[in-house]
């Protein structure tokens, strides 16, 4: 089934585009009986909702230099697989993408994040695999250099962000970081934040306090953070600065599976 939403809050990331349908008589040959897709140019893939389960399938998409229709791997931009069934970045290698900087794989069935798999997208800025059930980041040196955009919203079960020092290393322009509802509990969680210097803003709840993590409710939450990111310019939507909104004093969870508003 596939699961709504995708992106974060105020973020960039690959949108839900609409108007997208079936499109079989734009597949590739012998393709006819694969997930449809929507080729907005040949900078822009879009194929979500479709029932993918493997980014193997994305070679079968492959078109050839200057074929009609399909996927162009030295030229696209932006891929959005939003709500499919992909359960690891194996298959993420078999086609070289130089241009890339744009990937949505949120709402999917990630557990692990191997940023290894991500070596063959050297420009890639912006990265979004919110709303998956990812328990553990790998390989964190790995991550693209190029990354300015990390969104990890609604994976309840991560909790441990230690990698995040391996990433601030291999991640020099850092700037934007989506944690909501990541099973930060306790202060101490937050304390590899403190190593991502280049970080201007940072996510761990909604403006309106939902997808929150337990830590946000602990009395000085907001001041802490600022303390150990001083470099942050926007915490949860709100400006340093600034005082936040007033949040009701209970806040109804969201479903876990759809993707932050």
């Amino acid at each position: 089934a596939g699961r709504a939403g995708g992106g974060g809050e105020g973020g960039a990331g690959v949108g839900a585009v609409a108007g997208v349908a079936a499109a079989a008589s734009l597949a590739p040959d012998g393709a006819r009986d694969a997930p449809a897709f929507a080729l907005r140019s040949r900078g822009e893939f879009d194929m979500f909702n479709a029932g993918v389960t493997s980014l193997s399938q994305l070679t079968q998409y492959a078109a050839s230099e200057g074929g009609a229709g399909g996927l162009h791997p030295a030229a696209v931009k932006r891929i959005n697989l939003h709500s499919n069934a992909i359960a690891s970045l194996d298959g993420l290698g078999g086609l070289a993408m130089p241009a890339l900087t744009e990937l949505n794989l949120s709402s999917n069935l990630l557990r692990e994040l191997d940023c290894a798999a991500l070596a063959s997208l050297p420009g890639l800025a912006s990265l979004d695999v919110a709303a998956n059930d990812i328990v553990a980041v790998s390989n964190a040196r790995a991550m693209p250099a190029a990354l300015t955009t990390l969104r990890l919203a609604l994976n309840g079960s991560l909790g441990d962000i230690a990698w995040l020092r391996d990433v601030a290393d291999a991640c020099p322009a850092l700037a934007a970081l989506d944690l909501r509802d990541c099973g930060l509990v306790a202060p101490q969680d937050l304390a590899p934040l403190a190593a991502v210097r280049s970080l201007r803003e940072l996510q761990l709840q909604s403006r309106d306090g939902s997808c929150s993590n337990g830590v946000c409710g602990i009395d000085g939450y907001r001041a802490a953070v600022l303390r150990l990111c001083p470099g942050v310019a926007v915490l949860d939507g709100t400006p340093r600065g600034e005082q936040p909104p007033a949040l009701p004093t209970a806040t109804r969870s969201p479903p876990r599976r759809p993707s932050p508003p």
